[in-house]
C-alpha cells in the first residue's frame, strides 16, 4: 500500500513539475511582449464598470476613441477587439465580461471578413482563436470554446500551452527583446510598446483602441481590395447560430445589444464586388431578430467622407480616422440625426451618389511571379479611359516595363529582385501612384 502511494505521490509531483516546465516554455517563448491583445484583455478584466462594451475583431481596436466618448456622452467606453476575432472569440469573451460585469450596451462590429470566415469544424489554423483563449480567464468558458471551435482532433493543441498557431516562437531577436522587456518590467507592467520590434512608443493603446499614426498615402491605395465575401460561408450556419447565442445572452444579463460596422475604405469595400450582398443578408437576419444594424460605410457624403490619410491600411482608420469616425458615432446615438436621412440604403447607393473616382488599384503578381496583374478599383470607369506607366529598379537601374498603356498585365524583368513604381492615369490626369517590391523568375 505504501509502495502505491509512494508511485501516486511521484507521479503528481512528475506531471506537477512537467506542467510547470511547459508553462514557463510558453511564458518564454511566446511572441508576445508587444501583443495589443495581452494589455486590452488585462485591462478590461480591471474594469469596474463599463457602459459600452464594443466587440469584434481588428476593426473595433481602430475604431472608437474611449476618450471622445468620455468627454461628449460622459460614459465608460471599452473595446475587446482583437486581431481576426471571430464569432466565438467574441461570444467566449462576452460570456465571461457579463458575468464579472454590468454592462449597459454591448455594440457588436460585425465585420464581412469575420461573418466570411471558414466554418468552425473546417478550421485548420487556430491563431486568431488562441489569442483570444490565451487571456480568457474562466476556466468553464475557455473549454467550452476549445471544444466548439474545432473539431476533436485539435483538442490536445488548444489544451496544452505549448502549439502550433500559440505565437511561439525560437527567433533570437524576438526573445532577447521579450526577455529585455520581462527584466525591465514593461511585461508584467502591461506596458504597450506598439506592434513593431524597435520601434518603442510607435503608436499606444487606451482602453482597447490603438492609437497608431501610420497612414497611407494619398492616392496610392494598391492592397488587399478584390477578395469577394465568401456568402457560402456567411450562410453556413456558425455565425448565425453564434449571434443568436450573444443575442440571448444579452437579453439574459439585461444588456443593451447595437449591430455596427465600422468604417473601411471605398477601395476595400468596392473591391469586395459583392457588399450589398452581404450587406442584404446581415440586415434581413438581424431584422428577423428585432434589431436594426448600423452599417457605417454607408452614412451619406455630407456627414462623413475619409481621406485616404485618414487609414492605416485599406481596411482600419488611424487615429486621425479613428477620431473623425469616433465623432459622428457619439453624435448619431445620442440623437444629433435623428430625423435626419443619415444612411444610404445600399453600397451601389452610395457609389451611384460619387463623382467619378478611382478609389485605388489592386496590384498583385501571377503565380509564376512573371507578370504584374493589375486592378482599377473604381466607381465603374470604363476600362480605355484608364492608362499605366510601370518602372522598375534593379540592379542600380531603373528599366520602363510600360508607358501610357491600358494593358492591366505587365511582363517584369526575368530572375531579377527590385521595386516597381506604377502611376495610373484617368482621361491622361494622374490618380493613383505607388512603389511595390517585387521577385521575377
Amino acid at each position: 500500500m505504501t509502495s502505491i502511494r509512494q508511485r501516486i505521490i511521484k507521479v503528481v509531483i512528475f506531471t506537477a513539475i512537467l506542467a510547470l516546465l511547459i508553462n514557463l516554455t510558453a511564458l518564454i517563448l511566446r511572441d508576445d511582449a508587444h501583443s495589443y491583445s495581452r494589455v486590452m484583455m488585462h485591462d478590461l478584466y480591471n474594469q469596474q464598470h463599463i457602459d459600452y462594451l464594443v466587440c469584434g475583431a481588428s476593426h473595433v481596436s481602430h475604431g472608437i476613441d474611449p476618450k471622445i466618448v468620455e468627454e461628449k456622452l460622459g460614459k465608460n467606453l471599452y473595446n475587446a477587439g482583437t486581431p481576426s476575432q471571430h464569432i466565438d472569440g467574441t461570444y467566449a469573451i462576452l460570456r465571461d465580461i457579463l458575468n464579472r460585469n454590468k454592462v449597459d450596451t454591448v455594440f457588436l462590429d460585425i465585420d464581412n471578413g469575420i461573418a466570411a470566415s471558414t466554418p468552425f469544424k473546417q478550421r485548420k489554423g487556430f491563431k486568431s482563436e488562441y489569442i483570444v483563449s490565451t487571456y480568457l480567464k474562466d476556466s468553464g468558458i475557455k473549454y467550452d470554446f476549445y471544444k466548439d471551435m474545432s473539431l476533436p482532433q485539435y483538442y490536445l493543441n488548444s489544451f496544452l500551452p505549448i502549439g502550433k498557431d500559440k505565437l511561439i516562437t525560437l527567433d533570437p531577436l524576438v526573445l532577447f527583446n521579450k526577455a529585455k522587456c520581462i527584466f525591465n518590467g514593461s511585461y508584467q507592467n502591461y506596458r504597450y510598446n506598439g506592434w513593431y520590434l524597435y520601434k518603442d512608443d510607435d503608436d499606444s493603446i487606451y482602453k482597447g483602441c490603438v492609437y497608431e499614426n501610420k497612414f497611407i498615402e494619398d492616392s496610392s491605395f494598391h492592397d488587399t481590395a478584390d477578395v469577394p465575401i465568401i456568402m457560402d460561408n456567411v450562410r453556413a450556419g456558425d455565425w448565425d447560430k453564434t449571434v443568436d447565442k450573444i443575442i440571448a445572452l444579452c437579453k439574459d444579463t439585461n444588456t443593451k445589444l447595437v449591430f455596427i460596422s465600422i468604417p473601411a475604405s471605398d477601395f476595400y469595400i468596392m473591391g469586395k464586388g459583392n457588399y450589398d450582398e452581404y450587406y442584404s443578408y446581415a440586415k434581413a437576419f438581424l431584422k428577423e431578430r428585432g434589431y436594426d444594424y448600423y452599417d457605417f460605410n454607408f452614412v451619406k457624403k455630407e456627414f462623413l467622407t475619409f481621406n485616404d490619410t485618414e487609414f492605416r491600411d485599406s481596411n482600419h482608420l488611424n487615429h486621425k480616422g479613428i477620431i473623425k469616425f469616433t465623432d459622428i458615432f457619439c453624435d448619431y446615438f445620442a440623437g444629433k440625426y435623428d430625423g435626419e436621412d443619415f444612411f444610404y440604403d445600399s453600397y451601389k447607393e452610395k457609389i451611384a451618389d460619387m463623382p467619378e473616382k478611382v478609389f485605388g488599384v489592386k496590384a498583385d503578381f501571377d503565380t509564376l511571379k512573371q507578370n504584374l496583374l493589375l486592378n482599377p478599383i473604381t466607381t465603374g470607369i470604363e476600362a480605355d479611359r484608364l492608362t499605366f506607366d510601370v518602372t522598375a529598379q534593379t540592379d542600380g537601374k531603373e528599366i520602363i516595363l510600360a508607358k501610357n498603356t491600358s494593358e492591366t498585365k505587365i511582363a517584369l524583368p526575368a530572375a531579377s529582385t527590385g521595386q516597381l513604381k506604377v502611376t495610373s492615369y484617368l482621361d491622361g490626369n494622374s490618380v493613383n501612384s505607388f512603389k511595390i517590391k517585387y521577385i521575377s523568375f
